[in-house]
């Protein structure tokens, strides 16, 4: 294996001075131990803060109640929920103090997903974007609005981050709008850095201004230098419309940076480092240089040709294109995939040349395949740079069997040899839930097929997984198969398939709503098996046009100073509420029984009584028989039978 000296020096200045630490997640504050219970069910924002100048980043959840009007902070014992973007919705429980949430991952309900935003397959089109200069009282923004407008939307050397992402997209996304402002909000510098609120501020002058909002998927709000936020930049993870909030205005890199969170970009880093692959705008941008987003990236967004990322399971020579290249003149595939079963991740290998705003790339990723890890399947995590690798240099995964080699290497392509060591081969299971949304009325019980497909290599080992489900608090459910499975773990031989019955039951007081529900698969062998599966119970009271039935046999008699009124009761398909009496055809009274008092009557006069069921939804029937009587003076009785009908 060769040595290239520079190569090496560079990873190494890569691993080190541009490391971010990973991100970490509180260990239980001592406010969690005094705080209150809570539940909170709100929408998500998931926010990205980026410290280049001291080359940290953090991620942050909040989740906002609507109805209280309140923003909480959530922070986690252990790893957050996977993927969550900004704009799903969440029940959230935990202990509580002032704006936070603590949430203990050791309860199954702390967190339970109500809906999500599913990623797009593609991140596409006209962006529209509205840049709000936003000046704080004792502070301004020092670039002017020209100034802002060529660096995101129009450099006249067509340097702005809008030509960056057309080149990086091919051209499957632009970026256009305007810049507004600047408007003065009337909060410090040296005060708090409450970016919720200067946002909310700068889009209330945008308003009276006569800007319509609504007309953006995105909002960038640009800040003065000067304040107490500690970072270059902070957006949304996804969101609609998306934020972002910059306070280097004349930061192409950080602006960009920002955008990419918005479209749904986690970081490009690398093993240790979250900001370490700066061959990725999504990596460390504190330097203003452009340059393009990594393979990894390009297949998240959706930008790469599918017929130009091609998944290798075989051994043999393979050529790759630079990754800059429109699919059309590529003189071979673009990118490549590797399946990495012992995490069920994927190495991405592509090649990268000096091209278009790439010009700018250091001279380590030139040299040949670069390797990176990514989950894939567009995941939001960030991706990780392993290694750019030169002539005769190899790589290898000795617990996944995959050994990379590059052989040569020139403007066109890059070639390497991949070796595929001849052992088992693990695979992710296919696996499908039938139906994955169902419809009743509170109480019942839905089943749910769910089809499991071991698609391991004929020489593996069978492979078995333990089942646990997920579903609203107080819900109940059962799993059965009569394939092997004893306490909730299944086991499968390579290339069968097992069948697994599903039945939820939800509870009577359950309200009309949709309801997430799922099914995790944890693999007692390989993460690569590890698999999760949603479903959706609705619950629906079904609208009711159904009238009771007739009361029938009324009958009407002078009792005392008063007339008791009976009838036999109504049946109804859901439920009889109550009776509306009438007398003399006059609506006199509701009765929830099946007989009546009426008094206040006058001697000597003849009454005529009938009654009309309703139910719940008031539906009602048809009139009971009449029924007459003639009240005192001697006359006290029924005077007929009245109609029956």
């Amino acid at each position: 294996m060769k040595t290239n000296t520079l190569n090496t020096i560079y990873k190494l200045i890569c691993l080190t001075l541009l490391a971010s630490p990973a991100i970490t997640w509180a260990s239980p504050p001592e406010w969690a131990m005094t705080g209150k219970a809570a539940e909170v069910t709100g929408e998500l924002e998931v926010l990205y803060f980026d410290d280049f100048e001291n080359h940290r980043g953090s991620k942050k959840y909040f989740i906002h109640d609507k109805n209280q009007g309140k923003r909480f902070e959530l922070e986690f014992e252990g790893k957050p929920p996977k993927d969550a973007t900004t704009g799903s919705f969440a029940r959230v429980r935990g202990q509580a103090q002032d704006e936070q949430i603590y949430l203990a991952t050791d309860d199954p309900s702390s967190f339970e997903p109500l809906a999500t935003t599913p990623a797009a397959a593609m991140v596409s089109g006209d962006q529209a974007t509205i840049v709000m200069m936003t000046n704080l009282n004792d502070a301004s923004v020092p670039c002017s609005t020209q100034e802002i407008k060529e660096t995101i939307f129009e450099d006249p050397n067509q340097q702005s981050v809008n030509d960056l992402y057309r080149e990086t997209s091919l051209n499957n996304i632009q970026i256009t709008g305007i810049v507004a402002g600047p408007f003065t909000i009337n909060y410090s510098s040296t005060g708090s850095c409450d970016i919720h609120a200067w946002a909310q501020a700068a889009d209330d002058q945008a308003t009276a201004n006569g800007i319509n909002l609504t007309q953006y998927k995105h909002k960038v709000y640009i800040l003065p230098k000067q304040n107490s936020c500690g970072w270059y930049g902070a957006a949304t993870l996804g969101g609609s419309p998306s934020k972002a909030w910059i306070t280097q205005c004349d930061m192409k890199d950080t602006i960009a940076h920002e955008l990419g969170h918005n479209f749904g970009m986690g970081h490009a880093g690398t093993p240790t480092g979250s900001y370490s692959d700066t061959s990725d705008i999504m990596g460390y941008s504190g330097g203003n240089i452009l340059r393009q987003i990594n393979g990894p990236h390009q297949e998240q967004m959706g930008w790469r040709d599918p017929q130009q990322v091609i998944e290798i399971t075989t051994d043999g020579i393979y050529d790759i294109a630079p990754l800059e290249l429109n699919t059309n003149i590529a003189a071979a595939p673009q990118l490549l995939k590797i399946l990495k079963p012992d995490t069920g991740e994927w190495y991405y290998l592509s090649y990268r040349q000096a091209l278009g705003f790439d010009q700018s790339l250091f001279s380590g990723y030139l040299s040949g395949v670069s390797i990176h890890q990514h989950a894939g399947n567009g995941s939001t995590s960030k991706t990780v740079w392993i290694d750019t690798l030169i002539n005769d240099e190899n790589f290898t995964d000795t617990v996944n069997g995959v050994a990379i080699t590059q052989t040569s290497h020139n403007a066109d392509t890059v070639s390497i040899e991949v070796t595929f060591a001849n052992t088992c081969s693990r695979h992710a299971p296919t696996v499908n839930l039938t139906p994955p949304s169902q419809t009743d009325i509170a109480g019942s019980t839905l089943s749910y097929a769910v089809t499991i497909t071991n698609n391991d290599t004929a020489n593996c080992s069978d492979s078995s997984w333990e089942l646990s489900t997920q579903k609203p608090a107080e819900w109940s459910d059962s799993l059965t198969s009569s394939d092997a499975m004893t306490a909730n773990i299944i086991s499968i031989t390579p290339g069968s398939s097992a069948s697994v019955n599903w039945q939820v039951t939800s509870v009577n007081t359950a309200g009309d709503n949709n309801y997430a529900l799922a099914l995790n698969m944890l693999s007692t062998y390989t993460a690569i098996h590890d698999a999760s599966l949603a479903a959706n119970y609705t619950v629906t009271t079904p609208s009711d046009t159904q009238p009771p039935s007739v009361p029938t046999d009324l009958s009407a008699t002078v009792q005392r100073k008063k007339i008791v009124v009976g009838w036999q009761a109504s049946s109804d398909n859901i439920a009889v509420v109550g009776y509306n009496i009438f007398r003399n055809n006059i609506h006199i009274a509701t009765s929830p029984s099946t007989s009546y008092n009426d008094s206040n009557l006058t001697s000597g006069e003849t009454y005529i009584y009938h009654a009309v069921a309703f139910d719940a939804v008031n539906n009602l029937s048809l009139p009971s028989n009449t029924n007459s009587v003639t009240f005192g003076n001697g006359g006290g009785g029924n005077k007929g039978g009245g109609k029956k009908r």
